[in-house]
């Protein structure tokens, strides 16, 4: 039990660090935005996977189930990436559509809503 606890420590210590920064990072977005992503990744799955492994040296387990903790803890942390980049994709395509209904040539051509327009489309 006491090595599920780690677990879900280091599961929200590895969301404390990786969700600012990576939303931040989205949000700011330029040419090493993924760069810059993929080394914060793999810093904090580092740091979680070496304080969980060191962790884990006290119980009694076998190496296959070490093995598959850690690889859970890796996954963990790319999910939490995907979410972000997930979310950023989200709001970016809101943003693309307001700025388009909001813009000249958007109030000078069409007289409904860009919603309207796609749905009528072949």
């Amino acid at each position: 039990m006491e090595r599920f606890l780690i677990v879900l420590l280091l599961q929200e210590k590895l969301k404390h660090a990786l969700s600012g920064p990576v939303e931040a990072l989205l949000d700011g977005a330029s040419s090493d935005t993924w760069s810059s992503i993929r080394n914060l990744l793999t810093r904090e799955t580092v740091s979680a996977v070496s304080g969980f492994s060191a962790a884990l040296t006290g119980f009694d387990m076998d190496e296959e189930t070490r093995l598959k903790m850690l690889k859970s803890l890796e996954d963990y942390a790319r999910g939490l990436v995907e979410g972000k980049a997930r979310e950023e994709v989200g709001r970016v395509l809101i943003r693309m559509k307001d700025r388009y209904e909001s813009s000249a040539i958007y109030k000078l051509t069409l007289p409904f809503p860009l919603s309207c327009t796609l749905m009528h489309l072949p």
